[in-house]
């Protein structure tokens, strides 16, 4: 009996870990960057490896929820999230609603269109019609660019992006440059790009709930680390080499 009460004593003055649980929201179907590849919420990707990489060395456990990227927003907002990689943009309008980590890849924007469009430079979308994800800042993007001289059209989901390009609802679709860059060199027969790229934002960041200095800090020091042992270079040459 002495023994016991004397463990029960060394276990009360051990210190106490637990094993922390982040929900992660991302985007479905927006390659190099997030793809889901089943029905139980399993992604692959380039943002995917970055913040798997970044789960582990902050040593949680990370469970990802899939969310259309307006929703995504609304999502930490509501607290149902902890962090969003999702190819999130770093402006000076996205910092005044949201808390990011430090940027973790130059951010470009760049149009696509069909092959057998006569659109060839940016110039010659004037009065067009330009299609963009909802909520990602692109529409403000545009209507700046083009002294808001063209019509913007948003869409919850690549695919109804690419949908609409096809039926020509739309003349051209605004996406981040390697997003563009990937469905080109995987549909070149059917699409082309309009050069050249576009530098928007300050970098891809994680987001999170404004207040969440505490979290942004422990990713920001995972992202660093990353940088210095070469784990980051490895995954993005894997992707962008």
């Amino acid at each position: 009996m002495k023994r016991i009460i004397l463990m029960l004593m060394a276990l009360m003055i051990l210190p106490r870990t637990y094993a922390q649980t982040l929900i992660i929201a991302t985007t479905t179907d927006n390659p190099p960057f997030s793809s889901i590849a089943d029905q139980h919420n399993h992604f692959y990707g380039f943002d995917i490896e970055i913040i798997d990489e970044i789960c582990k060395r902050m040593k949680v456990e990370c469970q990802y929820s899939s969310l259309v990227f307006d929703n995504l927003l609304l999502a930490i907002n509501n607290k149902q999230i902890d962090l969003a990689i999702a190819a999130n943009i770093i402006t000076q309008n996205q910092q005044q609603k949201y808390l990011f980590s430090l940027p973790y890849m130059a951010s470009h924007v760049q149009f696509i269109t069909n092959k057998s469009s006569t659109l060839n430079s940016p110039d010659a979308l004037k009065n067009k019609r330009i299609g963009v994800f909802k909520g990602n800042g692109f529409t403000e993007l545009v209507m700046d660019l083009y002294k808001k001289q063209i019509t913007v059209i948003e869409y919850p989901q690549m695919s109804n992006l690419f949908l609409s390009l096809d039926k020509k609802v739309i003349d051209a679709v605004l996406l981040n440059k390697d997003s563009a860059q990937y469905w080109y060199a995987n549909n070149g027969n059917q699409y082309k790009l309009i050069s050249p790229a576009i530098t928007f934002g300050s970098g891809y960041g994680i987001m999170t709930k404004l207040g969440e200095e505490s979290l942004i800090e422990k990713v920001n020091d995972a992202l660093l680390s990353m940088e210095s042992d070469g784990t980051y270079l490895k995954i993005y040459s894997h992707y962008f080499g």
